[in-house]
């Protein structure tokens, strides 16, 4: 079952960021797929932070503090993914 979700993740994520570069597929739907592949990183983001405050006030700390800090070093990865994929110009 475990391989199954994984295959679909991958081939949604991997297939709709090659569709949201394609020249190919008109500038509103490209827009749109776009939207959704941020849309479902920062739900994924946003949950490890939010289990990562609820593992600090379970006082659990060293996890609640692992969680926030992978949380925000995720969050700056995909930010800096995000500027180098769409916002750079290409030579």
């Amino acid at each position: 079952m475990e391989d199954i979700i994984e295959l679909i993740l991958e081939l949604i994520l991997e297939g709709g960021m090659e569709a949201s570069r394609s020249s190919k597929i008109p500038k509103p739907i490209r827009f749109l797929i776009t939207a959704l592949i941020v849309l479902f990183f920062i739900a994924v983001i946003g949950f490890i932070f939010g289990v990562g405050i609820i593992s600090l006030n379970n006082d659990n700390i060293p996890a609640g503090i692992f969680l926030i800090l992978m949380g925000a070093v995720m969050a700056v990865l995909s930010v800096i993914k995000f500027i180098r994929t769409y916002l750079t110009k290409r030579r």
